[in-house]
């Protein structure tokens, strides 16, 4: 019988091998739907925060809105561009 590196024997079947895999995806898939409820939270937030705080109306509210929107995103992904925070960030995904 083989060794798993997990220290389970396999008895030439690949359920236990499978059975992480599953466990890895289903892991990996609930990190991912939380990220993106997380995401789309904030900029739903932060879209109805800018709404709130410019009192123009028409185009001109729009462009201001899409400038002030997008310069808050910038300002808050920046830490992103770091590698070492990115590398950091993708060891915590699971699988």
């Amino acid at each position: 019988m083989d060794q798993e590196p997990d220290g389970v024997e396999d008895a030439g079947s690949s359920a236990p091998r499978a059975r992480r895999f599953v466990v890895a995806g289903v892991a990996g898939g609930v990190v991912l739907l939380l990220v993106i409820a997380a995401v789309t939270a904030f900029g739903w937030s932060l879209g109805l925060a800018v709404r709130s705080l410019l009192p123009m109306s028409g185009l001109v509210r729009l462009v201001a809105e899409c400038a002030l929107w997008a310069i808050v995103v910038v300002a808050v992904a920046s830490p992103l561009a770091s590698t070492r925070l990115r590398t950091k960030l993708a060891e915590m995904i699971p699988g």
